[in-house]
């Protein structure tokens, strides 16, 4: 079932359903279509409907697997007495880190696009402390006794896979040069001549099969010029460079190897490329590049640092130059200038993916004070769901206030009095009694029960239920937390990430599918005459517990993310108001 969602949805028709160039933020989890990796990869058991929904067979289905109870799971360690499949390791090696392919080096030539990717999210993808923190968590904790290195380097393929084939440890930080600390730099794209594949960004027997170790570099320019610094050529991945993203924004693993990614049996934690196919099957016609790396106004050389003849040996054609900063829902909490200088653009790329609305026609009063009414909220456009990636460490929620005459607030929902506060969510602070992370609340003396939550749960153990979804013609598979899980900070083999529950009303609290509207009740105070409601779909990219958990953690060597907390900033979506 859909959160209350009064059990059904409708359009929401006070607002657009196209996507803007900006409207496709950075978000995650999917229904089925033919073709895609987690049924097979163009091999699905069968398929029916037009929507595109696929059967993925018995142990899919829910009907017929073995179950010989469940792993044991120790909170600070790895699976007990189960060694789940794990990919043969690759032999392919990306271009190892050097001073002439680093970044900076290409930066000397492509000097805007090298000082817009200083500002991108994946040029810290190796030295940001929450990614190091984790990392290194989950290599000495969960991942600890499996012996497959694809699994300990997990992260670090993805996260940088140049530095990965020759990494000679799996923790984080890498060596101090600095060409060892780019994370996803030039050569991660630039160098990649294969084929993309689901997740394969995480297994070197998939995505670093692909890339070329010479001084070849392909993008997708039909008539690139002779320079002295590479050859250029056009390359494969790039006819549809949107596929290049597919390598590390689906994240799952296949742990029955039988080529067929099924929740509840499988490792899922990140379903972005699932996602984008569903919102194009629903008629999308943005993209991942046209969202995320928008055509540049006015320039019109990629490589503007470039002298010619001694750089670049002619002059080029004029040329569409995209933005390489990737705005999208993330921020670096430790570089503030970073956070300053991509504020505004992703400010308004949040803008254009929600919109909410009082349902006029809903409100009513029970006489005692207190008023219902429910709320609309839409994804009107987002080219995946929202939220997505990881969705487990991204809040998006429903502030509700109730506001009199003389501007007091008499009752509330989602409000926080500090942006380090946390969310009063009863799906953490009432769940079983193994759930470490209530200890790490702050600021919650009371369960918000009214409360409307997006933000996933990431869970040590996994089960799952057959479920209808919105424009979805069949049954979904969906994970759920096993009554032997517990909410984690680490990913666990046998966990993944499950929707929580709304904690007043039954149903889960799913992501937003692409151009899904859903309906939440509220039943608050009475503001009365004068007074108002005021409703604010509100985002911020990690919630304050799960980084003062991740913090409890830390080795003495790391740098603590405690005091990074207050750098946390949020953004607003959508609001509405409702006047008395």
């Amino acid at each position: 079932m859909l959160a209350r969602a009064h059990d059904y949805l409708r359009p929401l028709l006070l607002v657009t359903s196209s996507c803007l160039l900006v409207a496709c933020s950075y978000s995650d989890d999917s229904s089925g279509i033919p073709g895609s990796a987690r049924y097979g990869e163009g091999t699905p058991t069968s398929s029916t409907g037009s929507s595109g929904s696929t059967s993925t067979g018995s142990k899919g289905s829910g009907g017929s697997t073995t179950n010989s109870g469940p792993p044991q799971v120790v909170p600070d360690g790895g699976l007990v007495g189960q060694v789940p499949w794990a990919p043969d390791a690759g032999t392919g090696a990306p271009p190892a880190p050097t001073q002439e392919n680093g970044a900076a080096a290409c930066g000397t030539c492509h000097a805007t696009i090298y000082q817009q990717w200083r500002q991108a999210m994946h040029s810290s993808s190796m030295v940001s402390p929450v990614v190091i923190a984790q990392t290194n968590q989950v290599i000495a904790g969960p991942l600890a006794k499996v012996p497959n290195p694809d699994y300990t380097k997990f992260c670090v393929n993805c996260h940088s896979p140049t530095v990965a084939a020759v990494a000679t440890t799996d923790g984080l930080p890498q060596a101090d040069p600095t060409q060892w600390r780019d994370g996803i730099s030039c050569t991660t794209c630039h160098q990649f001549n294969g084929t993309s594949e689901l997740s394969g960004g995480g297994f070197t027997a998939q995505m670093q099969q692909g890339y070329n170790t010479g001084n070849i570099y392909f993008g997708n320019l039909a008539t690139p010029v002779g320079n002295r610094a590479h050859t250029s050529q056009t390359g494969n991945a790039f006819t549809n460079p949107n596929v290049l993203c597919k390598n590390c924004h689906e994240v799952w693993v296949d742990l029955d190897h039988d080529g067929i990614e099924e929740k509840g049996i499988d490792l899922v934690l990140q379903e972005t490329w699932d996602e984008y196919q569903d919102y194009k099957n629903f008629g999308g016609q943005e993209t991942c590049v046209s969202c995320h790396m928008p055509a540049i106004p006015g320039l019109t050389r990629v490589a503007d640092g470039a002298q010619i003849p001694n750089d670049q040996y002619t002059v080029a054609p004029d040329r569409v130059v995209h933005d390489h900063s990737f705005v999208g829902s993330d921020h670096l909490l430790d570089n503030p200038t970073q956070t300053a200088a991509q504020l505004a653009a992703r400010t308004k790329l949040f803008q254009n993916a929600a919109a909410i609305q009082f349902d006029r026609n809903s409100f009513g009063g029970d006489g005692n004070g207190e008023v219902g009414v429910d709320v609309l909220i839409a994804n009107i456009g987002v080219g995946h769901n929202l939220p997505t990636g990881f969705a487990f460490a991204r809040q998006m929620w429903l502030e509700i206030t109730s506001v009199n005459a003389a501007g007091t607030v008499v009752d509330s929902s989602g409000l926080l009095a500090d942006p380090t506060d946390d969310l009063c969510d009863g799906a953490t602070l009432d769940d079983n009694f193994f759930n470490p992370m209530p200890q790490f609340f702050q600021n919650c003396r009371f369960i918000d029960g009214e409360l409307t939550t997006f933000q996933q749960k990431l869970v040590s153990v996994v089960d799952f239920e057959q479920q209808n979804r919105f424009l979805v013609q069949d049954t979904i598979t969906q994970d759920v937390q096993d009554n032997f899980g517990f909410e984690t900070w680490l990913q666990y083999l046998s966990g993944g990430v499950v929707a929580r529950q709304r904690f007043n009303e039954a149903g889960n609290l799913a992501a937003l599918l692409p151009f899904e509207t859903r309906e939440f009740h509220y039943d608050l105070q009475d503001p009365g005459q004068g007074g108002k409601m005021t409703a604010r779909l509100l985002y911020r990219s990690l919630p304050p517990y799960f980084l003062r958990a991740l913090a409890s953690k830390q080795a003495a060597t790391e740098e603590s993310l405690t005091p990074l907390i207050a750098n946390l900033d949020i953004l607003v979506l959508a609001t509405d108001q409702l006047d008395f």
